[in-house]
């Protein structure tokens, strides 16, 4: 990562020597996470991920998001934007408390939930369609709050 960010201020963006070290990293990551590289998106920033991710969404039957004010506030915005433009009803904004968001929390969401906890919790197949990717982002946010905490991610049955 030095060298990289050494290279990049000294001489500048040298993308076509980069993307070999890029394809290699999203190789690695995918052998990681048991996904195939070509299931696994390299992009400059989570929050870049997410305009990309939230872009391609099909809105038309989903029209709630559910965000911790725990996230970075641009990825919150980002939600509270759509919403302004009438792309979702609601954006639920859960409140975070000294790093976590309380299980109390996430009650009033229960129905909502608890079948794709189910299926985290047992291995069991998603009950969830490609529309669902909001959820996935709640596992990946979990999991980077769980690396930024040392605290374990757990499946908890709702």
């Amino acid at each position: 990562m030095r060298e990289f960010v050494e290279s990049w201020s000294r001489e500048g963006e040298h993308w076509e020597e980069w993307l070999a070290d890029i394809l290699k990293l999203r190789e690695r990551f995918a052998k990681l996470i048991g996904a195939g590289d070509n299931e696994v998106g390299v992009v400059p920033s989570a929050s870049v991920g997410l305009v990309e991710l939230a872009s391609s969404l099909d809105l038309s039957r989903r029209k709630k998001v559910v965000v911790s004010d725990l996230n970075f506030p641009s990825n919150v915005l980002l939600w509270q934007r759509m919403r302004e433009a009438g792309l979702l009803k609601k954006v639920v904004v859960l409140r975070g408390h000294n790093g976590i968001v309380p299980l109390e929390a996430w009650e009033p969401l229960e129905k909502e939930l608890s079948a794709f906890v189910e299926a985290v919790a047992t291995g069991g197949p998603m009950p969830v369609g490609p529309d669902d990717a909001l959820a996935a982002i709640a596992i990946a946010d979990a999991l980077a709050e769980s690396g930024r905490t040392g605290m374990p991610v757990r499946p908890v049955r709702i």
